[in-house]
């Protein structure tokens, strides 16, 4: 999963700030846990830093909003139609990438869709010709067969779905810390 990337794809909607940019990104990939704000805010930082990233404004009670400069629409766009498959977790980064794509209004997957079966059809074709001299790689090899199966299906069912994605939400969450429980 890339929270750079998420938050470039989500900025080609328009300016949004930090803490709407996590809730935007969580609400589309559906995690279990909620991404860390920190890692939004930090990640936020290096962007701005490598010019990917620049402040536009503020909302009206002073958040900073953020937009793309002309390189981080260019490295969103990239990502938005090609795969980024990361190697340490093939599956995660797979369906993070696919559904915040199939979220967005206006963008279409089809190639993103394309690129992904491609990688997982060719790990396929190589865990069923991988040469298993001892246990430890004929189970891995097994298990790549059996991942790259599962994402085949899953793509095949993610192309039966709507492709036509929300937009960004406006709802601004209430700020502060949740009031705990408080006992009687």
């Amino acid at each position: 999963m890339s929270i750079k990337h998420g938050i470039l794809a989500i900025l080609t909607q328009g300016p949004a700030y930090g803490l709407q940019l996590r809730n935007e990104i969580d609400a589309r990939v559906l995690r279990e846990t909620a991404t860390n704000v920190g890692q939004i805010y930090s990640t936020l930082e290096r962007l701005l830093a490598s010019g990917s990233v620049r402040q536009s404004s503020h909302t009206d009670d002073g958040l900073p909003l953020y937009e793309l400069s002309d390189r981080g629409n260019a490295l969103a766009h990239e990502w938005l139609h090609s795969p980024a498959i990361n190697r340490g977790d093939p599956w995660e980064s797979m369906v993070f990438q696919v559904m915040l794509v199939r979220s967005l209004p206006q963008t279409d997957s089809s190639r993103l869709i394309s690129g992904m079966r491609d990688h997982w059809v060719k790990a396929h074709i190589a865990a069923q010709e991988s040469y298993a001299p001892d246990l430890a790689h004929d189970l891995r090899s097994n298990a790549m067969e059996t991942l790259s199966r599962a994402a085949l299906n899953w793509l095949d069912a993610v192309e039966k779905t709507s492709d036509h994605g929300f937009a960004v939400s406006s709802v601004r969450p209430p700020r502060g810390r949740r009031p705990k429980n408080v006992a009687f």
